[in-house]
């Protein structure tokens, strides 16, 4: 697990123990449960987003799955600002990271499988914060989704690696 300081400042107030499948989201728990595929191309991706991507050429595997996989975590329901939205959110997102990663049968031969949750302000007037989260593999000879989350100095950023949680549903991070 890497983060920027950003994200381990965001974790630090927030209670991440007791991670269950009721955190996600129902279109997000159905995504999760579908499991994963790999693409004719070799991308390796969740299978209900398989035929969601834009289509065409992509720069290479980690792109392709980075475009495929990632989501906006579901949102509208909650409060417009303060702890009562930043905390189901990035719980949201922890959880349905989590039990992707748990439900990943190749976990953990490589090429290594990881999920990516930023957590930002939009850029709207209103400045509200989101959460996004996609999941990728590292291939040699690619560049990598993130090199160094302390690279990211606009949003908070968390690496979870499929083959430190495999065997694991769910569990506290921190």
């Amino acid at each position: 697990m890497r983060m920027n300081q950003a994200m381990a400042e965001v974790l630090a107030n927030l209670d991440t123990t007791g991670l269950t499948e009721a955190d996600i989201p129902p279109m997000f728990l159905d995504i999760a449960k579908e499991g994963w595929t790999t693409t004719a191309s070799g991308a390796y991706v969740l299978a209900a987003l398989a035929a969601s991507g834009p289509g065409g050429a992509y720069a290479d595997l980690v792109h392709e799955e980075a475009v495929v996989n990632g989501r906006g975590m579901v949102d509208h329901d909650l409060p417009p600002s303060g702890r009562e939205r930043m905390e189901p959110l990035v719980r949201r997102c922890l959880a349905y990271a989590l039990r992707c990663l748990a439900g990943d049968p190749a976990a953990p031969a490589d090429p290594v499988l990881a999920a990516y949750i930023s957590v930002s302000e939009s850029w709207t007037e209103e400045r509200t914060v989101t959460a996004y989260v996609t999941f990728c593999r590292t291939y040699p000879g690619v560049p990598p989704y993130v090199t160094d989350p302390e690279d990211y100095r606009h949003e908070a950023l968390l690496e979870l690696v499929a083959a430190a949680h495999a065997g694991e549903a769910f569990s506290q991070v921190s």
